[in-house]
């Protein structure tokens, strides 16, 4: 993201919104699936961890990717 003295707070808010709804809606993606996965196959926890923690590194990287792009001003 540029450094402008004239961005707005509500602009701010928005960019760290959507960077905190991404992690968290990736994480539970990944914890629903990996539920729902275990349930099926009585795996459990198995797939629960796995598909959480792919979730979680899902998001990250989204972020990263969304903070290169906002960095180039894209």
């Amino acid at each position: 993201m540029k450094q402008d003295s004239g961005q707005r707070p509500a602009a701010l808010m928005a960019v760290f919104g959507s960077v905190g709804f991404t992690i968290v809606a990736a994480t539970f993606a990944g914890f629903a699936a990996g539920l729902w996965l275990d349930s099926r196959l009585g795996t459990s926890p198995l797939f629960l961890i796995l598909l959480l923690l792919t979730g979680f590194v899902a998001a990250l990287i989204n972020v990263y990717f969304k903070a290169r792009q906002d960095k180039k001003g894209g």
